[in-house]
């Protein structure tokens, strides 16, 4: 169980790292109220060819 706890808090610390490389100096709040709320790209839709069928009973 040390070893699990041990291996999370290794990849929390690399994640916030990573986190840290990505924002600079700024807080992750502030990053984010500077992202352009008008660029969200819609979603694919999935052709109707593509879902699967169910049988009728």
């Amino acid at each position: 169980m040390t070893a699990t706890f041990i291996a999370v808090f290794v990849a929390g610390v690399a994640l916030r790292r990573q986190e840290m490389e990505a924002t600079g100096e700024q807080p992750p709040n502030e990053v984010l109220k500077s992202i352009e709320v008008g660029r969200v790209r819609k979603r694919p839709t999935i052709p109707n060819w593509l879902m699967p069928t169910l049988p009728k009973t």
